[in-house]
């Protein structure tokens, strides 16, 4: 299964990604790394 995890790069979302990596594929996003950028702010 794919999963987009919004922070994979902070400290709860290493976590998930070490927990889930051997069954799964992720996309990471971020709002300063990651394979996707994304801005979930309100405007």
């Amino acid at each position: 299964m794919k999963i987009i995890i919004i922070g994979a790069t902070g400290a709860i979302g290493k976590h998930i990604i070490a927990a889930l990596q051997k069954d799964h594929e992720f996309i990471t996003a971020g709002s300063k790394s990651g394979d996707l950028r994304v801005d979930i702010s309100a405007e």
